[in-house]
């Protein structure tokens, strides 16, 4: 899968899976997920999400399941993006590599993956969250 539109793809559905979340939950909005029941189901775009908690995060499984694997980070930044968070979620998409530029990279190695954000970053793609630390955002989000 071609990086530019997956890490796109991918932090459009957990922005908007937060959302929903968020309307559905409105006075977890603090503490998420420490006020949210464990587990839960919502609608997303006519498909249906199954969450549950795990320690300070949450993941989605569509129906399908596709894994959106929400980062701590969730309500600053819910269409930040990680190598682990986007190695879950291309697994899940049964896809085995990504691309980017002449680059080509196991879809299951984040260390990869790691660097094609860096690359992305360096392009001027996505910008990272904070000095240090592992999270990106696409730029202009």
């Amino acid at each position: 899968m071609e990086a530019g539109r997956v890490v796109a793809e991918f932090a459009r559905l957990q922005g908007a899976l937060i959302g929903a979340l968020l309307q559905l939950h409105p006075s977890a909005a603090p503490s998420i997920p420490l006020n949210l029941p464990r587990t839960g189901a919502l609608i997303i775009g006519g498909d249906s999400w199954m969450w549950h908690q795990h320690g300070a995060g949450l993941e989605f499984v569509s129906a399908h399941g596709v894994c959106v694997d929400a980062h701590t980070a969730m309500l600053d930044h819910p269409d930040g993006v990680d190598a682990w968070r986007l190695s879950t979620y291309l697994l899940s998409l049964g896809a085995t590599m990504l691309m980017y530029e002449s680059e080509r990279v196991d879809a299951g190695e984040e260390r990869e993956i790691e660097r094609v954000l860096e690359m992305m970053e360096h392009d001027g793609l996505l910008r990272r969250v904070g000095a240090r630390t592992r999270l990106f955002e696409p730029v202009g989000a």
